[in-house]
C-alpha cells in the first residue's frame, strides 16, 4: 500500500507528465470513461450511427483492496467534465487519480466473485448514485 501512495504522490506533482497518466500493467487503479452519445442519422442511407459528442463527461478511477469474507472494498474518485469543455481522457485520468489518491473517495463492498464486467458495472452505478446525491 504504501507503494501506491508514493505513486499517487508522485503522479500528483507530475500530473502534466503524460506518463504518469498512463495506466500500466502493474498499476492497480483502473479507469472508466462515460460520455453521452450523439446519434448521427444518415438520410439518403437511413442508417443511425452513435457517436461520442465531443463535450462533457465523467472519468472514475477505482482500484479493489480484499477484505475478510470473501469480499472486496472498491475505492473510487469522480471527474467530471464541463458540458461546456472538450472532453479530454488524459485530462479525466490525471485528476481522477489524484483525487483518488488525496482520500477523495467514497467505498462500497462486493462480492470477491464477481467478473470483471460485473465489477465495472458496478462501479459505475455506485458513481452514478453518488452524483445524484450531490
Amino acid at each position: 500500500m504504501a507503494d501506491f501512495l508514493d505513486e499517487c504522490r508522485a503522479a500528483i506533482a507530475n500530473v502534466t507528465e503524460p506518463a504518469q497518466t498512463k495506466q500500466v500493467a502493474s498499476d492497480p487503479v483502473k479507469f472508466v470513461h462515460i460520455r453521452e452519445q450523439e446519434a448521427w442519422i444518415d438520410i439518403a442511407g437511413g442508417s443511425v450511427t452513435y457517436h461520442p459528442a465531443p463535450n462533457g463527461g465523467l472519468t472514475i478511477a477505482y482500484y479493489l483492496l480484499p477484505e475478510e469474507g470473501q469480499q472486496w472494498l472498491v475505492r473510487f474518485a469522480l471527474a467530471q467534465c464541463s458540458p461546456r469543455d472538450n472532453y479530454n481522457k488524459k485530462v479525466g485520468r490525471a485528476i481522477a487519480r489524484g483525487r483518488l489518491c488525496r482520500s477523495a473517495v467514497e467505498n462500497f463492498y462486493i462480492p470477491d466473485q464477481l467478473s470483471g464486467a460485473e465489477i465495472t458495472n458496478a462501479v459505475i452505478a455506485a458513481a452514478l448514485a453518488s452524483l445524484e446525491q450531490a
